[in-house]
């Protein structure tokens, strides 16, 4: 890059974050020591401008995220400095972190620009720690490695977003003990409970059952499928029948626990499922709505400042007192931090919901597994415990 062309950047970076959009390209080229003629020579306007140099800041901040990780292989420990770095280079670098937020990720065209590449780099690194931490057995084989991307990167960039326009003058770093306190258990392997892989052994047999029938289906497949030894089969079900007596009754004992809340729900986590799945189904049901919000909503510094704001914190303090019961009723635990948690549902949904509209919009995902596993990891992530058959 010609030293020309990096001052043009150095001084859109300056300028763009403090006045975002309303910054003009006649002020950067002055502040550059160039003439607007110059400028559009090397950008073809004031967005193209803008996307590369929050790709260009990015460069660096991926060298040093690098280093900071060179010689960590412990995937929690390289989680944590992962997650301690982003905190802490937003903090150092609060002009970078206002205008990529609020001015980038606003904008749909930043998603298919060539500077989106360094943006793509940061996500791997972080995929990667998962990818390496299910390899080595710490997290669990289950686990799907995009959604726990967008979840964590969603709830970085809320905890900025909440920093610059709440909380200003403090440091994100504050929070990364109550923020791992959520995430490492919606990641790591627990001991397998009896009742999990019976469980799973039901759920297999009730697939094969649907699938081939009956009589067609074999124990030897249904362990397979539920990955078990066959003769772990035997250990929980006297025969095939069993097993299918069994599955009739799993369910309808589901049915009857939810016969007892279907008018009114009482159980803590129950309420957090069933608002979580309200949620998401904004996405489903008022796309163009879901759209808008993300970003004109989420990733605009202005809505900060509206009364429809204030709308949507009252929206999101619902789930105050659904953790809150939970704590008293031993269903969550108390070193949960409501705050965080909300950053990381709403940060969740926000860059789930920009994968499926801009990255991977030409791609079949199945969104509502995607959001079975979301609501699964939120559960996961508060719970006291989460096994149970």
């Amino acid at each position: 890059m010609t030293s020309k062309k990096q001052h043009i950047l150095d001084a859109a970076v300056s300028i763009m974050s403090r006045k975002g959009k309303d910054a003009t390209v006649s002020e950067i080229a002055a502040a550059s020591g160039v003439t607007d003629s110059v400028l559009y020579h090397h950008f073809k306007n004031k967005e193209d401008l803008l996307f590369y140099s929050a790709g260009a800041y990015l460069k660096t901040g991926l060298q040093e995220l690098k280093q900071h990780l060179q010689g960590i292989s412990d995937p929690i420990s390289r989680l944590r400095k992962f997650i301690w770095f982003q905190l802490d280079y937003h903090d150092t670098n609060p002009q970078y972190a206002y205008f990529t937020i609020f001015e980038c990720r606003s904008k749909k065209n930043f998603f298919h620009h060539e500077a989106f590449g360094s943006f793509r780099q940061w996500t791997r690194i972080l995929r990667e720690i998962f990818v390496d931490g299910i390899h080595e057995g710490l997290f669990s084989k289950e686990l799907n490695t995009f959604v726990l991307r967008d979840m964590v990167l969603g709830l970085l960039d809320v905890e900025n977003i909440m920093f610059f326009t709440s909380r200003p003058g403090e440091k994100a770093q504050t929070d990364l003990d109550d923020i791992l306190e959520l995430l490492l258990p919606m990641l790591t392997s627990r001991p397998q409970a009896q009742n999990e892989k019976a469980h799973r052994m039901v759920i297999a047999a009730e697939a094969l059952f649907a699938q081939k029938g009956y009589d067609k289906a074999t124990i030897s497949e249904i362990s397979k499928i539920a990955n078990v030894a066959e003769g772990t089969v035997y250990e929980y079900f006297q025969n095939k029948e069993d097993l299918l007596h069994s599955v009739f009754q799993y369910r309808f004992q589901g049915h009857l626990a939810s016969l007892g809340e279907l008018f009114e729900i009482r159980t803590p986590l129950r309420k957090l499922r069933r608002f979580m799945r309200y949620h998401f189904s904004i996405y489903l049901h008022q796309p163009d709505f879901a759209k808008t919000f993300i970003l004109n909503g989420i990733f605009n510094r202005r809505f900060y400042q509206t009364p429809a704001y204030a709308d949507f914190q009252k929206y999101m303090d619902f789930l105050d007192p659904i953790l809150d019961q939970g704590k008293r009723e031993g269903h969550v635990r108390p070193a949960v931090n409501n705050r965080i948690f909300k950053n990381l549902f709403i940060g969740a949904f926000s860059h789930m919901a920009l994968r499926w509209l801009f990255v991977d919009q030409n791609s079949r995902i199945d969104k509502t597994s995607e959001i079975n596993n979301v609501i699964e990891f939120l559960e996961r992530a508060v719970s006291v415990s989460i096994l149970r058959l």
